[in-house]
């Protein structure tokens, strides 16, 4: 093997002991890096980077059958350092030869299909942290020569995954795992976000569940989803895919599938949830995107003004019932004062532009619909 087998015996030992300065997981990590450095300057490790070297050389029938093996050896391999071994060969080889992870066929019976979810899997049953960075690696890398239907598959069950691993549920391991899968993905196969499929998942799930995940209250977590939000954030925004929704900013454009987001996870069984929930609400509602357009004010306005108006308080109307809707319950729970903040922010913002008593509402607003109004 790449390495003796007494020094995982050394390093579960050492981090059960409590007796020892440090947290386990802190020892755990660190006993973890040292053994895979070691393992990777060692001379099986040199003979195997060597051979990797010379797989481009190959022809390509060759080349493809390694996908298998390498598959195999994320599934069966028995110790970290030969599956991190195989996550560094991965990544090696979707740089120096992309057309070996190219098959036809469907995916269901496709070896970069197989190798790519053995990777998630991989990474989120790994405890130290340095392995689950070198399958999260190869993953990302991967993820850009993989059909875009089956990395869409994934990712949503990443989405999935992050959001039932809370609350009673809790497991923090499943919901790094699942947040770094998605950061890998769209941070380095940012190629496969701009073909959403039928459902425009990136649009409609990916970032919306990446704004509640930017409130996890594990910062690491956190961090992970701010930068699927601004990295994909940035490609959606330059795609000009907006046909159905309408706004400046990316709050304001994903306005409609950030509100579903909300109301499911203020609904949500997990307190976690509905925090988070609750501090999105809030900080959509302090960045003026939940209230009337500023040119609806003034009087100055176009068609896509009303568009605006129209798509805005259609969603202030849903997320202000919801609101009340929870101040109405006797229940007090942590994050409850945020959504009554959000709820006294957002009746404010429309108040200011409802009818004075006496004064008809077709006049003041004639070119929109009474029922568009939070505030009447």
């Amino acid at each position: 093997g790449l390495e003796p087998a007494a020094l995982n015996y050394l390093q579960v030992r050492a981090a059960g002991d409590s007796n020892s300065g440090g947290s386990g997981n802190d020892r755990y990590d660190n006993l973890e890096r040292i053994r895979i450095q070691a393992a990777m300057s060692g001379p099986i490790a040199t003979a195997l980077n060597k051979c990797l070297e010379m797989v481009k050389h190959v022809d390509l029938e060759t080349q493809q059958k390694l996908v298998p093996v390498f598959d195999s050896s994320l599934r069966t391999g028995a110790g970290f350092a030969t599956r991190a071994a195989t996550a560094d060969a991965v990544s090696n080889l979707s740089n120096s030869c992309p057309s070996a992870f190219r098959f036809k066929g469907i995916s269901s019976v496709n070896p970069t299909v197989r190798l790519l979810r053995a990777l998630y899997y991989a990474s989120e049953r790994e405890r130290g942290i340095t392995a689950k960075d070198k399958m999260t690696h190869a993953l990302g890398n991967l993820a850009a020569l993989a059909p875009g239907s089956s990395v869409r598959q994934l990712v949503i069950k990443a989405c999935k995954r992050y959001c039932e691993s809370s609350g009673s549920n809790n497991d923090p391991s499943a919901r790094k795992a699942a947040a770094a899968t998605v950061r890998a993905i769209v941070v380095r196969s940012s190629n496969q976000l701009y073909d959403g499929g039928p459902n425009d998942i990136w649009r409609k799930k990916v970032l919306p569940v990446a704004f509640l995940g930017r409130h996890d209250e594990d910062t690491k977590v956190s961090t992970l989803w701010k930068d699927v939000w601004d990295e994909g954030g940035s490609i959606m925004s330059s795609s000009g895919r907006n046909d159905d929704t309408y706004g400046i900013t990316l709050q304001e454009n994903l306005l409609p599938f950030l509100e579903m987001a909300i109301i499911s996870a203020l609904r949500d069984m997990s307190w976690a949830r509905r925090r988070h929930a609750c501090s999105a609400l809030l900080e959509l509602s302090n960045s003026n995107i939940l209230a009337p357009t500023s040119r609806s004010i003034i009087g100055d306005e176009d068609e896509n003004d009303h568009d605006r108006f129209r798509q805005r308080a259609k969603s202030s109307s849903v997320l202000l019932r919801e609101c009340t809707r929870i101040i109405a319950r006797p229940r007090v729970w942590v994050g409850k004062a945020d959504t009554i903040k959000a709820g006294s922010i957002i009746a404010g913002k429309w108040c200011s532009i409802a009818p004075a008593k006496g004064t008809s509402f077709d006049s003041l607003h004639g070119y929109y619909h009474t029922e568009w109004f939070p505030i009447v």
